[in-house]
């Protein structure tokens, strides 16, 4: 036997206004809301360390600088990587592509922030990130990541002339 609705908003109505319909609705939705809002916590530090550490894991000042970093934004990273496989919102896909590019992790990088721009599309929530993550993307593929296109043709050519050097400075001695 099934349930039998009024027609009408009128059985919503009343039992909004029930308080015990209130609270089980509200019980139901807390869980949900908690995750969202440790799914904004994620984020934010994922922001924060990227922005405090990623400069200090590129630079070759300090070692001990950049040992710390690497620490820091790897257990940021494998936070966002839990909270992204407990099927946490798309943004964090975005943050771990981000965090793997900060650890030099290219492959996973460019792999994070592609299924991100693929999956995130032109939705209004995201148009920044998407245009920072295709910026990154084009980044991690640009030629500058390697040796340069005539590197070998160039490399070739200065040891060429300098055994010449060498060769006519020892037949003029």
């Amino acid at each position: 036997m099934g349930l039998h609705r009024p027609p009408g908003l009128g059985w919503c109505r009343s039992a909004c206004h029930n308080p015990p319909v209130r609270l089980v609705v509200f019980l139901l939705c807390i869980p949900a809301l908690a995750f969202a809002q440790d799914a904004v916590d994620v984020a934010q530090r994922a922001s924060a360390a990227v922005d405090a550490h990623c400069s200090d894991i590129k630079s070759e000042a300090d070692d001990s600088l950049a040992a710390e970093g690497v620490v820091a934004v790897g257990e940021v990273w494998a936070e966002v990587a839990r909270a992204w496989e407990a099927d946490g919102p798309l943004h964090l896909l975005y943050w771990r592509g981000r965090l793997a590019s900060c650890l030099d992790q290219d492959d996973r990088a460019r792999d994070d922030l592609t299924a991100f721009v693929e999956q995130a599309g032109d939705a209004p929530e995201h148009i920044s990130q998407v245009a920072e993550a295709r910026r990154r993307l084009r980044r991690l593929e640009s030629p500058s990541n390697g040796p340069p296109p005539g590197a070998p043709m160039i490399i070739a050519g200065v040891s060429l002339l300098a055994a010449g050097g060498a060769f006519g400075g020892l037949a003029g001695w």
